[in-house]
């Protein structure tokens, strides 16, 4: 039904006090094979799951945090332009130097703008452009995507060795959203 295309950029904030690595995705979903509808679901388009000793659930200190300053539970199926997951690395018990901080930000130039965020305390950690209703919006929100039309998303993954501070994330959403779409090709 789609034809996906994936470009993927690794890299480095030079201007971070903290090691911080990113990777920057740009996900092209062209209906190739005819129109395409996706539905209002809250089961996501971009995720990943965090490491089992940050999860908020192991009660090692594990927090999330979004831009619009809401935590853990607070931030699930919010509206915003990024969220941040941090905590220890490393079992209870066991030695270790500081936390770190995973973050998932949303690109103003991705498709229909704003996503919801299925982010848990269980270390599922989701960007969501299709989800409305399951969050508790208002209407629900599908796409129709007509035949040879394509869908763009950005997405950049931040992985900093400490637990980063609102204001240093806003930073890093800030030189994101500078970036110029660079389309992903087949080459």
């Amino acid at each position: 039904m789609l034809t996906d295309r994936r470009e993927l950029r690794f890299g480095a904030d030079a201007n971070s006090a903290s090691a911080v690595r990113w990777i920057d995705f740009t996900i092209v979903l062209q209906a190739s094979e005819g129109p395409v509808a996706f539905g209002d679901t809250k089961e996501g388009a971009f995720a990943l799951r965090v490491p089992g000793p940050m999860k908020i659930d192991a009660g090692l200190g594990g927090r999330i945090v979004n831009a619009a300053g809401e935590a853990d539970q607070a931030a699930w199926g919010a509206t915003c332009e990024w969220v941040a997951y941090s905590g220890p690395l490393t079992p209870a018990g066991e030695r270790t130097t500081s936390d770190a901080t995973l973050v998932i930000m949303n690109h103003p130039d991705s498709a229909g703008g704003d996503c919801r965020w299925h982010v848990r305390g269980y270390g599922l950690f989701a960007a969501n452009p299709f989800g409305e209703s399951d969050f508790g919006g208002a209407r629900e929100r599908p796409r129709r995507l007509p035949a040879g039309e394509s869908l763009v998303f950005r997405y950049r993954v931040a992985i900093s060795s400490v637990r980063l501070s609102s204001a240093s994330t806003q930073a890093l959403y800030n030189a994101f959203r500078t970036t110029a779409l660079r389309a992903a090709s087949n080459d």
